[in-house]
């Protein structure tokens, strides 16, 4: 809070008129963060299908998560409006306007249900992991590529050591577009049974 008020140029105890403290900050934090995915260009128009939907919602968050890496890791862990909630779609508003959306494309509230949880399950995970290594290469200067330093390290195992250059290698946005492309194959396979 005291770093907070120096950016700020006011004393920390200011602070306390608005938030109760450093976790009510933290909340309100997320809480707009979330609440601006509704303003993402990719989220102001009209969605064609619900997979055009599904893949707005994806991208959007992804690009939340890589805007803002460092409170990203917030969105999974701060409480949620209700414990049933999954981050990061975790405001009741989010949930309301992606269930309500795919039950307009013709989901049953199972179908949309099931949906809502594979799609968080997958958005939490991948976004997650994709943070952690935009943070990771940040933290020791690394870039694309660049195992130097490494080696040594390797050399008890040799299968990682072998294989470290296509371990290392950056897929990001393939595999996150290749696993938003299978989590709508998943739900599309539920629907038709």
């Amino acid at each position: 809070m005291r770093r907070l008020g120096d950016a700020l140029e006011v004393e920390a105890m200011a602070l306390y008129r608005h938030v109760s403290g450093r976790g009510d900050l933290l909340e309100a934090m997320v809480t707009d963060l979330i609440a601006g995915l509704f303003q993402n260009e990719l989220m102001t128009e009209t969605p064609t299908s619900w997979e055009d939907y599904l893949q707005r919602v994806a991208n959007a968050t992804r690009d939340l998560a890589s805007d803002h890496p460092e409170i990203f890791p917030l969105i999974a862990t701060q409480p949620s409006e209700a414990p049933w909630l999954r981050p990061p779609l975790r405001s009741l508003r989010w949930v309301e306007d992606f269930l309500s959306t795919l039950q307009g494309f013709g989901f049953s509230d199972i179908a949309a249900v099931s949906a809502y949880k594979a799609f968080t399950s997958f958005l939490i995970g991948d976004l997650l992991l994709h943070v952690h290594s935009n943070s990771f290469d940040a933290i020791i200067g690394r870039q694309d590529g660049d195992t130097s330093g490494e080696k040594s390290a390797l050399s008890g195992y040799p299968t990682v050591d072998r294989l470290s250059a296509l371990l290392s290698q950056d897929h990001r946005q393939r595999e996150f577009d290749d696993a938003l492309d299978e989590i709508i194959e998943r739900i599309r396979t539920t629907l038709t049974n």
